[in-house]
C-alpha cells in the first residue's frame, strides 16, 4: 500500500516553493524587458499606437511581477500562489496581445511572433512547479486566452476580407491552427515531465520494502513543520520506535520471513495514526514517528497505543506466535528543542534508554513507561528478559 502524505509532495518537500521562486525571478525579468522594450519602440515611433499600448501592460505586469516575487519567498508561500501565478502569466500575455486589437493592430495579435512566444515561456515556468495539474491549467488558459483574442480581432476588423499589415502580413487558419497544435503539444510535454519528476522524486523518498517515506522525507516534512509551530503554538511530537531482538527472526526463520513483517509493521503503522501523521523507517527495524499536528499529549497517548498493538499484534498469519515488541524513545517541542536536530538526539538517547532498561518500553521526559506484561519475543515463545 503506498504511503499517502495529506500535503503535496511539492509542498513537503520543498520543491514547489523552490520551482515558485525561480518562476518569480524569470517573471521579474521578463517584465523589465518588456518594460523596456516598449520604451524604446515608443522613442523610435513616437506616432504609433502600439509602444503606448504595450507601456501600460508591461507596467502592470511589472508591479504584478514585483508582488509575486515577494509572496513567492515567503515561508510557508499563501495557499494557492501557484494557480494564481498560472493565472497571472497567462492572464498578462492574453492582455498584452488583446492591447494591440484594442490599439488597430489586429495583425500583430494574430501573426505577432514575440507575444505568442511567451505564452511558451509561462508554459515553462508552469513545469517549475512539478504540478501536472499546473501546466494543465497554463496550457488551457493559453489556449482560450490566445483563441478569444483571435476570435475577437476575426469579428471586429473582418480579417477574412484580406485585411494587410505591412509588418505582419495577411490572416492565415493554417498558421493559427499551427501556433494552438504547437501550445498543445508544449502543453503534453509540460505534464509529462512534470509527471516524470514527481514519479523519480517519490521513489528517491520512499522505502522500497514496506512503501513508508524514508528518513529524507521525514526530515523535510518535520523541519517544515517545526518552523510554522513556532507560530502557531502547536506541540509537534517525533519518536524513533526500534524493535526489539529482530535479529532473532532472520536467524531463526529467513529474511524472507524478516521481510514479511517488517511489511506488516509498516501497515500497523499506517492503521494505528491519522493521515497527517508521518510514519517513515529510517533503518533496518528503526522506524520514526512524527505527529505535527495537535498537541503533544494526544500523540504520545497514540504512541502507547500502537505500542500496545504491536505487542498483541499476530504479524504473519501463516506463522503463529510470531509477535514484535518495540522500544520507543520520544522528544516534544518545544520541551526537549527547538530544531529537528535536537529533537532526533533527545529521542535517539531516550530510545536508548528504553533499550538498555529492558527493552519493550516507551521513555519520554517523564521516564519509562513500561509496556512488557504479555509480550513475547519474536519466535522464541519465551516472556522478553527483564
Amino acid at each position: 500500500m503506498p504511503y499517502r502524505y495529506s500535503g503535496s509532495l511539492g509542498d513537503a518537500t520543498g520543491l514547489g516553493r523552490e520551482g515558485e521562486i525561480i518562476a518569480a525571478n524569470v517573471r521579474l525579468l521578463v517584465a523589465v524587458a518588456a518594460v523596456l522594450l516598449a520604451f524604446a519602440q515608443l522613442a523610435f515611433s513616437p506616432h504609433d499606437r502600439e509602444p503606448r499600448a504595450a507601456i501600460a501592460a508591461t507596467t502592470a505586469f511589472l508591479t504584478t511581477a514585483g508582488l509575486l516575487s515577494l509572496l513567492a519567498r515567503r515561508d510557508p508561500p499563501p495557499p494557492g500562489l501557484g494557480v494564481a501565478a498560472c493565472l497571472v502569466d497567462v492572464g498578462v500575455i492574453t492582455l498584452f496581445n488583446a492591447s494591440f486589437v484594442l490599439a488597430g493592430v489586429p495583425l500583430a495579435a494574430t501573426n505577432g511572433r514575440v507575444v505568442y512566444a511567451t505564452y511558451l515561456l509561462a508554459l515553462a515556468l508552469s513545469g517549475l512547479r512539478h504540478d501536472p495539474r499546473l501546466s494543465l491549467l497554463s496550457g488551457l488558459l493559453a489556449a482560450v486566452g490566445y483563441c478569444g483574442t483571435v476570435g475577437w480581432a476575426l469579428v471586429r476588423y473582418h480579417l477574412l476580407g484580406g485585411l494587410h499589415d505591412p509588418a505582419y502580413g495577411y490572416f492565415r487558419w493554417d498558421n493559427q491552427l499551427a501556433r494552438l497544435v504547437i501550445l498543445a503539444l508544449a502543453t503534453y510535454v509540460n505534464v509529462a515531465i512534470a509527471q516524470q519528476s514527481r514519479r523519480h522524486l517519490a521513489a528517491s523518498l520512499q522505502d522500497g520494502l514496506t512503501g513508508l517515506p524514508n528518513r529524507r522525507f521525514a526530515e523535510q516534512v518535520g523541519r517544515q513543520a517545526l518552523a510554522q509551530a513556532e507560530r502557531s503554538g502547536r506541540q509537534p511530537v517525533l519518536a524513533l520506535c526500534d524493535l526489539d531482538h529482530f535479529k532473532s527472526v532472520n536467524d531463526r526463520y529467513g529474511h524472507d520471513v524478516g521481510d514479511r513483517a517488517l511489511a506488516a509493521v509498516a501497515d500497523l503503522l499506517r492503521h494505528s495514526f491519522r493521515s497527517s501523521d508521518v510514519q517513515a523507517r529510517i533503518g533496518g527495524e528503526e522506524f520514526l514517528l512524527f505527529f505535527p499536528e495537535g498537541d503533544a499529549a494526544g500523540a504520545i497517548a497514540r504512541i502507547g497505543e500502537f505500542h500496545r498493538r504491536l505487542a498483541e499484534a499476530d504479524l504473519l498469519p501463516g506463522r503463529p506466535g510470531v509477535s514484535l515488541t518495540a522500544s520507543i524513545g520520544i522528544a516534544t517541542y518545544p520541551r526537549d528543542g527547538a530544531t529537528w536536530a535536537t529533537l532526533f538526539h533527545v529521542a535517539d538517547r531516550r530510545l536508548y534508554m528504553a533499550k538498555t532498561r529492558g527493552r519493550a518500553r516507551i521513555v519520554d521526559h517523564s521516564g519509562p513507561e513500561d509496556h512488557r506484561s504479555g509480550a513475547f519475543l519474536v519466535g522464541l515463545g519465551r516472556p522478553v528478559a527483564r
